[in-house]
């Protein structure tokens, strides 16, 4: 912070205190201004089922968020990206070769642990259950007071954006899947994620900001799975194209691990964040994953923070350790397009 040293001489005359320090009590404590600051915490994958819905069945419901919910709970605003439907009757199946997914409505108690306030809806199991499990599953957010984006009752809910503001600083989100499977996508007649269409995705962020619509538009996409730390080329030229139409914040939802990372003309790309509650556990790489914390003060994106994250039990991140979190986030920034001081 800019900080400026003021001296006042009294020349040894005490009569002059009283007014030095009516002087001092006008001047500010500082040049921040909370109520225009903004606080928005982002995660990666979200699946409770198989091996993490087993867990939750025994230990309970709010289980995956024991240890980073208050964290995430502590942003203005939280995002989740739920790629289960919620569905009455659900069964846990601990098949790990079962990818038919769904998760018991009474696991959201683990989102709400974790203050979740958006649901970001681009995931590719949205439909798993049927078009009537997928409408009940919206409903259900309706109920519980959760906006949805990126996924709907059809086409055009899936691509509308959803626009909030939190002091001043005014956030739009909208998001697609480009991983498929038809199925999964919504329709005209038929619920899902919003397909993805870089030209339609690019002219509803040209259009956010030539309105005036919003001070911080970030899209969020469901790309083409890889369990590389490295985005894929047609990740890197589509993600750089919704920046070059306006986006400040681009960010992957679909991997599994962390990916690299990426600056363009000042704004902000994260190709993937990795697991956040989800049953992996086969290897190192996806165990770990990002949150990430974006603060936006009066209307800009100020900082970025990278919080490093390791699942244990199938299904409840913990914080890395100082050695895990510098080997996270070497193999990210190695792989990232950017120059960094290395040691």
């Amino acid at each position: 912070p800019l900080i400026a040293t003021i001296y006042a001489k009294t020349g040894g005359d005490a009569a002059m205190l009283p007014a030095i320090d009516a002087l001092l009590a006008t001047l500010p404590a500082g040049n921040r201004e909370d109520d225009k600051l903004t606080v928005l915490a982002m995660t990666g994958v979200t699946a409770m089922v198989r091996r993490t819905a087993e867990q939750m069945d025994i230990r309970g419901s709010e289980w995956p968020a024991e240890i980073v919910g208050p964290e995430l709970a502590a942003a203005d605003i939280t995002h989740i990206s739920n790629e289960v439907p919620f569905v009455e009757g659900c069964e846990t199946n601990t098949d790990m070769a079962n990818l038919n997914f769904c998760s018991k409505p009474e696991y959201l108690a683990a989102l709400r642990a974790c203050g979740v306030d958006i649901i970001g809806l681009t995931g590719n199991h949205q439909n798993d259950f049927g078009a009537d499990a997928a409408y009940a599953s919206l409903e259900f957010y309706e109920e519980e007071g959760l906006p949805v984006y990126g996924g709907g009752v059809n086409r055009e809910a899936a691509f509308a954006p959803l626009l909030l503001e939190h002091n001043g600083n005014r956030l739009a989100f909208l998001g697609a899947n480009s991983y498929g499977p038809d199925m999964a996508w919504a329709t005209d007649f038929y619920p899902g994620s919003a397909p993805f269409d870089l030209a339609i995705m690019s002219a509803t962020i040209r259009n956010l900001k030539e309105k005036d619509l919003a001070d911080i538009v970030l899209p969020e996409l469901q790309y083409q799975e890889s369990y590389d730390t490295t985005p894929l080329m047609d990740q890197r030229l589509d993600f750089n194209a919704l920046v070059r139409a306006g986006a400040d914040i681009v960010t992957g939802v679909q991997s599994h691990v962390a990916q690299g990372t990426e600056f363009n003309d000042g704004h902000l790309i994260l190709y993937g964040l990795g697991n956040l509650f989800f049953d992996q556990m086969a290897d190192d790489n996806v165990r770990q994953g990002l949150i990430v914390k974006h603060t936006f003060y009066d209307g800009r994106h100020l900082s970025t923070q990278l919080l490093t994250t390791v699942v244990e039990d199938f299904g409840q991140p913990r914080w890395a350790t100082p050695e895990e979190r510098a080997a996270i986030l070497q193999r990210v920034f190695d792989a990232s397009y950017w120059e960094y001081p290395q040691n």
